[in-house]
């Protein structure tokens, strides 16, 4: 009588302790997805994106407006600004998106 309670019971407890170690394994793959899997996956992304027509159009559109602004410039504060930020959009950018007054200017 004893062992047909215990083995329901025995039973209930081996699947408590399976579904644990499951949720568990899942746990552990995630992170490990998180810690290898996703830096490589993003890093492909960026590469997509940096090489799309739209990017490169937009990237070099936004320094052409940069450098009109700057030139446009009444006060050297102004143009310290603007050159500031177009310092730092042409640090990310593809070298050859760069227009070449821009290149110009910041090779100063």
């Amino acid at each position: 009588m004893e062992d047909d309670i215990k083995t329901p019971i025995l039973i209930t407890f081996g699947m408590f302790v399976l579904i644990g170690a499951l949720g568990i394994t899942i746990r552990f793959c995630s992170v490990a997805d998180t810690k290898y899997v996703e830096p490589v996956a993003e890093s492909a992304r960026r590469d997509v994106y940096e090489n799309t027509k739209s990017y490169r159009d937009g990237t070099k559109r936004d320094l052409e407006e940069l450098y009109l602004s700057y030139v446009q410039a009444k006060t050297p504060e102004d143009k310290a600004a603007i050159l500031s930020v177009m310092q730092h959009r042409a640090e990310s950018a593809p070298p050859d998106v760069i227009p070449p007054a821009v290149q110009a200017l910041l090779n100063k």
